[in-house]
């Protein structure tokens, strides 16, 4: 049971540039194409990340979508700091699950593990199946990613976002119809060209990872890790809201409908404790209150009020573990 963490099992784990694409770099600067500029920008997380700073990534972004986990159940330990940490400066966020199809029947696992998580902790982005790993031949990785794919819009109502890369869906999958039904995001490493190669049966694509390991984003992008995943989008601001129901402007831009209100920091803290509990109001004010979740030593999130010994965020911390 390949369910021990690895880096590997992230989004972007084995999706490496094509020779061709290593020549491109190459001759960059002999091309005259400049880098396209798409209105949706997003950037994928997981715990190699770290903790994350998301009121400097969202900065950069409109969007992030966050590892919930992997293989047949297990969840990524900053999934719900990351999650905490979006919701708390307004970022729109989803969830995405490495899948390790093994053998006919792990599948079943895996979508009550994904589902559990999603419906826990679901953004209003569609979630991600992430496909770029498989033990099995290509009829029967058809057969699995069919069956957890119709298993999952069952169990949750929500079509899923299928990530992979263009050499694998041509590998290990026999490139059904029902595929095209699902947005692709697709992985390929190479700023100067306009768009990513689609396999079939898509015709175009959805989100496009151009940037990923190596590339020095990670700490401006509000990330403890040298390298942040770079993601496009292929919808403009008005297609991605009416689609997903949200609210997202230029990026930059901070949605004021987005939260039930606009947060303004006094200050940014950081937590200090190994874990944190989040409550839904500051103990002793005879509202009564209950722990909503916990933050992890390191995380970095706006302060809206403070209040005696307490801080005010999504919900209170105690300031006397941070600093």
């Amino acid at each position: 049971m390949r369910d021990v963490d690895d880096p590997r099992f992230v989004i972007g784990g084995y999706a490496n540039p094509s020779k061709g694409e290593r020549i491109l770099h190459s001759f960059a600067s002999f091309i005259p194409s400049a880098a396209p500029v798409f209105e949706v920008e997003f950037d994928d997380i997981s715990k190699w990340n770290g903790p994350v700073n998301f009121q400097t990534m969202r900065q950069f972004v409109q969007m992030v979508i966050i590892r919930a986990g992997y293989g047949d159940a297990g969840i990524d330990p900053l999934c719900e700091q990351n999650v905490a940490g979006a919701r708390a400066v307004g970022l729109e966020y989803s969830l995405y699950w490495f899948l390790m199809p093994r053998n006919n029947t792990n599948w079943q696992v895996t979508l009550d593990s994904f589902s559990k998580v999603w419906e826990k902790y679901k953004g209003r982005v569609y979630p991600v199946f992430d496909h770029e790993y498989t033990e099995l031949g290509k009829v029967d990785t058809t057969k699995w990613m069919y069956n957890l794919k119709d298993g999952f819009i069952k169990e949750t109502g929500v079509k899923p976002i299928l990530y992979s890369r263009k050499n694998w869906i041509e590998t290990y999958t026999t490139q059904p119809a029902w595929l095209a039904d699902l947005f692709l995001w697709v992985a390929q490493y190479n700023q100067y060209i306009a768009a990513p190669a689609v396999p079939l049966p898509w015709k175009t694509w959805w989100g496009w990872q151009w940037s990923a390991d190596g590339n020095g984003m990670g700490p401006a992008h509000g990330g403890a890790s040298s390298s942040m995943d770079r993601n496009r989008c292929n919808m403009t601001i008005a297609q991605f809201n009416e689609t997903f129901g949200t609210n997202i402007r230029p990026i930059g831009e901070v949605p004021p409908d987005d939260i039930e209100e606009e947060i303004n920091p006094i200050k940014i803290a950081t937590v200090t404790a190994d874990l944190l509990n989040v409550r839904s109001s500051p103990p002793g004010t005879g509202a009564g209150y209950k722990d909503i979740g916990n933050l992890y030593r390191g995380c970095s999130v706006p302060v809206v009020e403070e209040r005696g010994d307490w801080y005010r965020i999504e919900g209170w911390i105690h300031k006397g573990y941070t600093k």
